[in-house]
């Protein structure tokens, strides 16, 4: 019984948890080859002021130095489209994003 826990900052809605939950267990299935019903998912919002690090809390921080937020429908529709590289061709295109299963 697989169980992934994601920490993350408050600010998503219902519908980015449940669009994580779901890829991330068909990530899980495809990897594992486990049942879906067997993946639990655990998601908890922190809040900023309940998140530091290197001894600073996230809402202490300067904004250029601050994490960013969650990303706006339009940049999330951006990283969906774009495409996905094989692994190790970071150094030349820089990073990749990892390879998600569609439904």
């Amino acid at each position: 019984m697989p169980v992934v826990t994601v920490d993350w900052w408050s600010g998503f809605g219902p519908e980015e948890r449940r669009d994580l939950s779901r890829r991330l267990t068909a990530s899980v299935v495809a990897v594992t080859g486990c049942r879906p019903d067997s993946v639990t998912v655990i998601i908890r919002d922190v809040e900023r002021d309940h998140w530091a690090r290197g001894g600073v809390l996230a809402d202490e921080r300067s904004p250029r130095a601050a994490e960013p937020g969650p990303p706006s429908r339009e940049e999330r529709d951006e990283q969906q489209d774009a495409p996905i590289r094989p692994a190790g061709s970071e150094a030349e295109e820089g990073p990749s994003r990892p390879a998600t299963p569609r439904q």
